[in-house]
């Protein structure tokens, strides 16, 4: 695939073009970014439903500060994870979460009275019961913080 035909594609598809799913290194997708000025990072797409989700699962933290720089949209909802925090918290990338909600990521909690079950039953199945663990525990901080 030739990357300069990507303009109305997600930045995401560096997935496609750099490999079958790997971290994506931050010089990597930079140069997507630059090669591709009208490159739309907020489109849907892949596994992960936005490249600033598939950056916060990977813990490609400098990717993550390079999507935010750029203008991804923080608060978008999609993919396997529902968002970039989400997918953070579920891989146990601290440093994501502290930056994704420095930028205004909105915790799950703020939009849901419990935790979905089913979608936890998915994640259990796929990245382990610390992952859930870590989703539950960071539900209850973030609930507790918008409390006080």
């Amino acid at each position: 695939m030739d990357p300069t035909h990507l303009d109305s594609y997600a930045a995401c598809v560096t997935e496609s073009v750099f490999g079958r799913f790997t971290p994506v290194s931050k010089s990597k997708v930079e140069w997507l970014l630059n090669r591709c000025p009208g490159i739309n990072i907020n489109a849907p797409g892949g596994l992960f439903g936005c490249a600033l989700q598939a950056a916060a699962y990977s813990g490609q933290i400098n990717s993550v500060r390079l999507l935010l720089d750029r203008g991804t949209d923080v608060k978008l909802r999609n993919g396997k994870y529902g968002s970039a925090l989400n997918a953070a918290v579920v891989a146990g990338y601290w440093d994501s979460v502290e930056v994704l909600l420095q930028a205004g990521a909105e915790p799950d909690c703020w939009h849901l009275a419990e935790p979905d079950q089913e979608w936890l039953g998915h994640v259990r199945e796929e990245d382990g019961r610390g992952a859930v663990e870590r989703y539950s525990m960071f539900w209850e901080k973030q609930k507790d913080k918008a409390a006080t």
